[in-house]
């Protein structure tokens, strides 16, 4: 089934609602402009606005990271100490993380966690010294704390939590002191969302 097999008024529907999610009349004035906007004669397309899109990943691992910046994978569940194809994503678009989501486990120390956003330009070598950052955010956690999580959100971090796009995007995180001694588990998740007008 195609374009060609709706009526006008079908078509009206699947792209237009009304404030509360009704459907609109394809011979009202005001649908009539919206389809007049969303028609593009000229060059024979159809306008289509593209609202941001949310990406969810998952960097958890297990690893002791005492006092060490480990940059988290975006494909697997190996993190690492230097920067590499595992621990950089090539952006598409402009991307802001909402929020990210840590949750370590067997924890023996007070301790704070340092999350910092990075990028890589392109035409620039992978290398944890080629990495620019660009935003940061700190949570603490008590050595009772174990598997509490907390939320790094936007409006924690120094500056805005974007990374821009055509660059490789960096999470690395550090903390002030060793909080497990040992490997453990830390489970961690982020949320992205991405201006696929940029």
């Amino acid at each position: 089934m195609g374009l060609k097999d709706f009526t006008l008024d079908e078509l009206m529907n699947k792209i237009f609602r009304t404030s509360n999610g009704g459907t609109v009349d394809a011979n009202s004035g005001t649908a009539q402009e919206r389809l007049a906007a969303a028609i593009d004669t000229t060059n024979n397309r159809l306008n289509v606005q593209l609202a941001n899109q949310i990406q969810i990943f998952s960097h958890t691992f297990a690893d002791d990271i005492g006092t060490t910046t480990h940059y988290l994978s975006w494909s697997d569940e190996i993190e690492g100490t230097s920067a590499d194809f595992r621990t950089n994503f090539l952006v598409p678009y402009n991307m802001t993380l909402q929020k990210l989501m840590v949750r370590p486990r067997a924890l023996n120390q007070n301790f704070t966690l340092t999350v910092t956003l990075g990028k890589i330009a392109d035409d620039t070598a992978v290398t944890g010294g080629n990495v620019v950052d660009i935003a940061a955010a700190n949570k603490s956690w008590l050595s009772t704390s174990d598997d509490e999580q907390r939320v790094y959100s936007t409006a924690d971090f120094s500056s805005t939590p974007t990374i821009p796009k055509d660059h490789l995007g960096t999470v690395k995180i550090k903390a002030d002191v060793d909080p497990n001694g040992s490997s453990n588990e830390w489970f961690i998740t982020s949320v992205w969302s991405f201006d696929l007008n940029s």
